[in-house]
């Protein structure tokens, strides 16, 4: 049977890093400046939060405010769209130029009711074909 040392390197590895996070849980704040270790920051309070100090100030030029006067008008580019509030979509059976509007956003309307008229070139030529079938069929009840 053949021994497998990568079990044993990785436990002895695992005992040394919580040996070294327990040893670093020791005493909190507490440093030795001969270790090397930087001081502990320190925070100095202000009485006033209002109140800013900056170091090396003179990189900082100081200006005065002063009254600036601008034009009454702003010109910027933009979109003009349709009003989404004015739009309502309605399905028709023809397609067509709409040149009455008999409901508005909001009215209340009623089953049957005239909403708006369509000129639809479609329609006028369906209604042609109907009224020339009319007249074939009295012809032809005129020949019989």
């Amino acid at each position: 049977m053949r021994k497998d040392h990568t079990g044993r390197n990785a436990c002895a590895t695992g005992y040394v890093a919580l040996a070294l996070l327990l040893a670093g849980c020791g005493a909190k704040g507490a440093s030795n400046p001969a270790d090397g270790a930087p001081e502990p920051a320190k925070v100095e309070q202000e009485g006033n939060a209002d109140l800013v100090k900056v170091a090396h100030a003179e990189q900082f030029p100081i200006a005065t405010a002063g009254r600036y006067d601008s034009a009454p008008a702003l010109n910027v580019t933009g979109v003009v769209t349709a009003d989404i509030s004015r739009n309502v979509p309605v399905i028709s059976i023809a397609s067509g130029r709409i040149l009455e509007v008999h409901a508005r956003l909001g009215d209340t309307v009623t089953k049957g009711q005239l909403l708006l008229r369509v000129q639809s070139a479609d329609t006028a030529s369906a209604f042609s074909d109907y009224r020339q079938a009319v007249a074939d069929e009295t012809l032809a009840n005129a020949q019989l």
